[in-house]
């Protein structure tokens, strides 16, 4: 079996990180076409519209491809957090992702539009980094959803504690490194810098926590059943 096959399940996510990569491509080639634009399609107090426009629009060719690689990256790693599930259990936790994604990317930057309004603020912002966050807080939901799932299945099933292990290793890992980064280096973990926006980032990673963790806890039907999980 191909590696599509293996990634039965996850067609949502794959949609969901196309879409922001062409019309990120697509929003940077006019841009850099037509400098002008990039003002427009940023979110500013007077370009209300940039709520959603700025999702896909970066200042440089290092913001586009640190935006998208880093989007890329933990999508995947969301699929391999997920990859022992049934096919239907995986489209579940899919489509809670592909919600989640856009609904924290265009909460961020309501937040932020609307911060502009009341501070009168007259500085724009744009880039996809609160997406990016959005999905390291589903992350880390889900690495704590799978040990805790994995850890009632092992106490039901001792025969099944040694492929259990291996499966709970990823979340396990995920958890570890995104504490230790949380406690330890909170401003490297958020990526804080003069030119980046660290409101979008902490919003986007607790947005993406709550939204996702909402998804899946607003119909239990949706949640993966202990009946469903495989193991390979």
């Amino acid at each position: 079996m191909g590696l599509r096959g293996r990634l039965v399940g996850f067609e949502d996510v794959g949609k969901a990180v196309l879409v922001v990569v062409v019309l990120s491509l697509f929003s940077f080639l006019w841009t850099s076409l037509f400098p002008s634009l990039l003002p427009l399609f940023s979110l500013s107090r007077s370009h209300p519209w940039g709520i959603l426009t700025a999702l896909f629009t970066h200042a440089d060719a290092d913001h586009l491809l640190s935006n998208l690689f880093s989007l890329l990256l933990f999508s995947l790693l969301f699929a391999l957090l997920h990859f022992p599930r049934r096919v239907e259990a995986r489209r579940d936790l899919s489509l809670a992702f592909t919600l989640s994604l856009f609904l924290a990317g265009a909460g961020v930057n309501l937040a932020d539009f609307l911060s502009r309004v009341f501070s009168g603020s007259n500085s724009t912002s744009c880039g996809s980094s609160g997406m990016v966050y959005a999905v390291m807080g589903m992350l880390l939901v889900s690495s704590i959803y799978n040990l805790l799932l994995f850890s009632r299945l092992s106490l039901r099933h001792p025969a099944l504690r040694l492929p259990l292990l291996f499966a709970s290793f990823p979340a396990a890992a995920v958890l570890l490194v995104f504490s230790l980064e949380l406690l330890l280096h909170p401003s490297s973990f958020f990526s804080v810098s003069p030119s980046a926006n660290v409101q979008s980032h902490v919003l986007g990673f607790l947005y993406g926590a709550v939204i996702f963790s909402a998804l899946l806890a607003e119909k239990p039907t949706r949640r993966p059943l202990l009946h469903r999980v495989r193991f390979r």
